[in-house]
């Protein structure tokens, strides 16, 4: 199961990774803009990095903690369309 969890954490990772550097074009030409910015990625990723089961990232998907990454809470299929993508990384 812990390989499953690796799997499920890399998976978030990567989603949050490709939505910060899409993102990237929105950005003020500044340092300040980019410390910002990439910072809220580094809290995102520590967050999946302190997920402990694979439960607690399905707990926080069906409530709407994981927004953000775009796991929608009133989205009924975005459990499974989570789970796929995680089996697909394996």
């Amino acid at each position: 199961m812990g390989n499953l969890l690796s799997t499920a954490k890399q998976t978030l990772i990567q989603v949050a990774t490709y939505i910060y550097d899409d993102r990237r074009s929105d950005l003020d030409d500044t340092v300040g803009s980019y410390r910002s910015h990439y910072g809220n990625l580094g809290g995102i990723i520590y967050q999946i990095d302190s997920y402990r089961t694979l439960g607690n990232i399905l707990n926080d998907i069906e409530d709407g903690n994981l927004e953000q990454l775009g796991y929608f809470s009133g989205d009924d299929s975005v459990v499974e369309a989570f789970l796929k993508a995680v089996r697909e990384n394996q």
